[in-house]
């Protein structure tokens, strides 16, 4: 049986990305950010610059999750003002990770039980943007729900899973 290796596919994925959220305003995102130039896009977008294709859908994934936990913490305040105190500890615990980035420290902090807490509140919140906030949002969810499909797909061809 013949089949497509894991880079062919993940190029397909990088095309049918493009093509979804090109007209959607990804094209102008990526030219006006100067992520990546005018005449280079096309060919991103299509799946066929892959190492391009990669770093922009990831800038973009990191931009749209920033713009989550921004609006997480305001959900909180706004619907769950019990657990808003939680969510504020949890981001302080986690300077201490970013100051000091190693196992012993991340085991740590993802083993706290206020850690699973507020995981699972988020979790909730990106429902929430899925299917309560309008069919943008939901539109914009199903592009980093293509792109940690893509992403999943990147590791596991590196590691040979």
């Amino acid at each position: 049986i013949l089949r497509m290796g894991a880079f062919h596919t993940i190029c397909m994925l990088l095309g049918i990305i493009g093509k979804r959220f090109q007209d959607a305003g990804l094209r102008d995102l990526c030219v006006e950010s100067q992520v990546i130039v005018e005449g280079s896009v096309s060919g991103v977008l299509e799946g066929r610059r892959y190492n391009r294709a990669v770093r922009l859908h990831k800038l973009v994934y990191e931009a749209l999750m920033r713009q989550a936990w921004s609006g997480f913490r305001v959900w909180i305040a706004e619907k769950h003002n019990d657990k808003a105190c939680l969510v504020e500890d949890m981001f302080v615990s986690l300077q201490s990770l970013r100051d000091n980035v190693c196992a012993a420290e991340f085991q740590t902090k993802f083993c706290d039980n206020s850690f699973s807490k507020v995981t699972e509140l988020f979790r909730r919140y990106m429902l929430v943007l899925r299917h309560e906030n309008g069919k943008l949002s939901e539109f914009w969810m199903s592009y980093l729900d293509l792109i940690d499909l893509l992403l999943a797909m990147i590791r596991a061809s590196r590691e040979g899973d």
